[in-house]
């Protein structure tokens, strides 16, 4: 009996077998906590990229927006890619806007990873040469505003490879990562035209007195008629 009772201190003393029950207890811990930062950082990284992507095919499609055929990335055309003297003035709803005739205050639109495509506007056109840029997982939309004074081009992109119910587990309220960009479209040349056109209808309408609404009404039907 005595002989148990030492032999049972002595196994509570010893130290053999401790590394193996502090590895059962701790490793588990440590790879999940592992786990978890990887999972973090991914997310983390596939929102960066979201956003890098978003803001890259805005600012491309903002600077190739005065040539449709350029190349958002080198700002090159093929030899006789031209756009005609006055596209700004219909296609690109310029008289409009600077005249508050334009009936979309929303401006143009597309899809992402809608396909692709050949109808629609000029401008649908341009910013449907920026969505067909993304990847298939993303999804959303690009949108070009023109206020005369001020012309940008937005996207809206959604999507990632991370399922839904890991960005859950971050205790986030998002199903899916998002980004929103805006880009100015800027012309120096193209500013100070629009500014001199602005004065020049604005001065006929001026001069009409009574009948400038009615000078208003026979532009705006001159544009839809062209559009």
């Amino acid at each position: 009996m005595v002989a148990g009772i030492r032999a049972l201190r002595r196994f509570g003393s010893g130290e053999q077998g401790s590394m193996t029950l502090e590895g059962a207890l701790v490793f588990p811990w440590v790879l999940l906590t592992t786990l978890l930062l990887i999972l973090f950082s991914v997310g983390m990284l596939e929102k960066a990229l979201l956003y890098y992507s978003a803001s890259a095919e805005s600012g491309r499609a903002a600077f190739a927006w005065s040539h449709s055929s350029a190349s958002g990335k080198t700002g090159g055309y093929p030899s006789g890619g031209y756009d005609g003297l006055y596209w700004r003035l219909g296609d690109d709803a310029l008289l409009a806007g600077e005249l508050g005739m334009s009936a979309d205050g929303n401006g143009s639109r597309v899809d992402i990873g809608n396909g692709g495509g050949e109808d629609g506007s000029p401008a649908e056109k341009k910013l449907r040469k920026s969505a067909e840029a993304f990847p298939s997982f993303v999804g959303g939309e690009l949108k070009y505003r023109n206020q005369g004074w001020l012309r940008t081009v937005s996207v809206d992109a959604s999507g990632g490879l991370i399922p839904t119910p890991v960005l859950r587990f971050r205790n986030s309220a998002e199903t899916r990562h998002s980004a929103s960009v805006s880009s100015t479209v800027t012309e120096p040349a193209e500013w100070i035209r629009t500014f001199q056109s602005v004065r020049y209808f604005r001065e006929k309408m001026r001069k009409k007195g009574q009948s400038a609404e009615t000078y208003r009404q026979k532009a705006a039907s001159v544009l839809a008629g062209k559009r």
